[in-house]
């Protein structure tokens, strides 16, 4: 690991944590474009129990030397694992996937702006982190960025927009995600981001289960084929291991406010994909957005040149 305190360590963790917190939300977009796709053929929840459950598999052999020598630690914070394992693992996404089922992605890019708000709100009451002023600045920016793309550039159209359950859902799941974020920035100066992963992959698959029995009994079955299991292996390396793994990574060196800022990235990733991959228009309203949000984020994450640290 690099030490922020040796010439040149201060940039390099910059870097990286940029670099993670780029890469996250750009999986996480081409995981959404995967349920959204796959949703009416596939039961959500058997998706994420199983990409999940083989998540914890192949992150064992690279976490167990590091989890044996940090066995007391994570004793001695198995409570913080297991409430993020919970949430963000299971609760997440068990309530975004459902919520996306039942609204609009208008409502829901409208909605996700509030996330950098509710990571700061959740990480000043846990963690009394306070925001700078550029920070507030590159929310406020990121969240112009949102709206204009939610609204498609008028004002008429944010007008138009009704509250559903499922935008309830999605409510629900932006502030599920800033308990979850706060608490594995919380643990990252105590254990290594791939023992956190481990361990909280591990917890949340073993939550999944009255979640996935409960979809069972309903009726919804999960069907293996070629489909399915190319599914479950994409979601298993790029949504669960490196995309969590980034974010874990990110959010230690980062912080949990300035992590939240790239969360601003998912719709304009989103929306980019959906045009390359399946078709849908880009229209000039997405690129002007997504260029407010790319704004926002190199406001919120430049650092005065006498506070060289990286960690909020």
């Amino acid at each position: 690991m690099t030490d922020h305190r040796k010439p040149g360590g201060a940039q390099a963790n910059r870097f990286v944590a940029i670099a993670a917190l780029v890469t996250a939300p750009l999986l996480w977009s081409s995981s959404t474009i995967l349920v959204r796709a796959l949703h009416e053929t596939m039961p959500v929840i058997g998706f994420s129990f199983w990409r999940w459950l083989f998540a914890s598999l192949l992150l064992l052999p690279f976490a167990w030397p590091h989890l044996r020598r940090e066995w007391p630690a994570v004793r001695a914070n198995i409570v913080t694992l297991a409430l993020a394992g919970f949430f963000g693992i299971t609760l997440f996404a068990v309530v975004l996937f459902n919520g996306l089922k039942h609204t609009t992605a208008v409502n829901t890019g409208v909605i996700s702006a509030s996330e950098p708000l509710w990571i700061a709100l959740v990480a000043w009451l846990l963690l009394r982190e306070r925001l700078r002023r550029m920070q507030w600045a590159g929310i406020a920016i990121g969240a112009i960025g949102m709206i204009v793309i939610a609204s498609q550039g008028s004002l008429t159209g944010l007008a138009q927009l009704e509250l559903n359950r499922g935008d309830l859902l999605v409510m629900a799941a932006v502030i599920i995600w800033a308990l979850y974020s706060v608490l594995i920035h919380k643990l990252a100066g105590l254990l290594r981001p791939v023992t956190i992963l481990m361990v909280t992959a591990s917890l949340g698959t073993v939550f999944h289960l009255p979640f996935y029995g409960w979809e069972l009994a309903s009726g919804e079955v999960l069907t293996f084929n070629l489909q399915t299991v190319l599914a479950i292996a994409y979601g298993t390396l790029f949504g669960s291991v490196i995309a969590f793994g980034a974010w874990t990574l990110g959010v230690g060196l980062a912080g949990a406010n300035t992590a939240g800022i790239f969360l601003y990235l998912i719709p304009p990733y989103t929306i980019g994909m959906a045009a390359l991959i399946l078709g849908e228009p880009l229209e000039l309203y997405h690129v002007a957005g997504g260029a407010i949000i790319v704004a926002g984020i190199i406001v919120a994450t430049r650092r005065r040149a006498n506070r060289p640290r990286v960690a909020d």
